[in-house]
């Protein structure tokens, strides 16, 4: 975009004054830390940083007028998290701090990695780090799409972990979660607060 090719220009503009009146080492070394910068600027941007949760996904489950109801009203109980790009050092902070983000009426998560590209250590201990964190919080953790990642590495340490339950998908994660919810929700379900007509007097 525009933006990108602005932040060439200038990139390109200081490395030649400072190659210029300065030393064509210094020049080198403001080259490779300006474009590392920019680097890290994309590819930390791609991560989602904020929870979803049942007012904006949904199962494709076809569910009845009081299912569907109830988790609309109890929607914060499940959030969804759909890790996209690298998970690296540059925002593996960002994945912890989503932990203490999760609204506290959640009883259960998706972590969707389908569209995880690749990982660094740091990046892959901050997300199992989080995993174990939520688990510690008493509550269900399904990883979705974990045989769609094209991160061999995602999927080896991932696919061991105890306690968590694995979905095909994000639909099928939902899906397990929407249960649980409906299971344990105390919320009356609409058929039994409609009064039959001959008991209506």
């Amino acid at each position: 975009g525009q933006g990108a090719v602005d932040l060439g220009f200038w990139i390109t503009l200081v490395i030649t004054l400072v190659g210029f009146f300065g030393s064509l080492i210094w020049a080198c070394f403001m080259g490779i830390g300006l474009s590392c910068l920019v680097v890290l600027r994309r590819v930390s941007s791609t991560l989602t940083a904020r929870w979803a949760y049942l007012d904006q996904y949904r199962s494709r489950r076809v569910r009845s007028p009081g299912e569907s109801g109830n988790l609309m009203r109890v929607c914060h109980r499940v959030g969804v998290l759909r890790l996209t790009g690298h998970l690296f050092f540059g925002n593996s902070t960002r994945l912890t701090q989503l932990v203490d983000e999760l609204h506290p009426e959640a009883t259960a998560v998706v972590i969707d990695v389908s569209q995880v590209h690749d990982v660094d250590p740091s990046g892959l201990g901050a997300l199992v780090w989080a995993v174990r964190a939520l688990l510690d919080r008493q509550l269900t953790v399904v990883l979705a799409g974990l045989q769609q990642t094209p991160s061999a590495e995602l999927r080896q340490t991932l696919r061991t972990l105890p306690g968590v339950v694995y979905s095909i998908d994000l639909d099928r994660g939902l899906e397990v979660c929407e249960e649980r919810v409906l299971q344990n929700s105390t919320v009356i379900t609409l058929p039994l607060l409609s009064v039959p007509i001959d008991e209506n007097h």
